[in-house]
């Protein structure tokens, strides 16, 4: 969410993103999403990002492993 309350999306110039009915439906909903630009091919990947947190938090939560020997 931003800071407005709407939902943000992040448009990453790819071509569903810019077609042409996309960009009607964005038109239309203005009032719900924020846009963002993303440049294409950005080698900061926003999805590693949140499989990162994801990795902690899975990690944080789980119990230690112990071994019998």
């Amino acid at each position: 969410m931003s800071c407005d309350g709407r939902r943000l999306f992040l448009k990453d110039n790819e071509s569903p993103h810019r077609s042409a009915v996309a960009t009607e439906w964005f038109k239309e909903h203005s009032y719900e999403f924020r846009t963002l630009s993303w440049p294409p091919n950005f080698p900061d990947n926003s999805i590693e990002h949140i499989f990162n947190v994801l990795q902690r938090v899975v990690l944080r939560s789980s119990p230690s492993r112990t071994t019998i020997a």
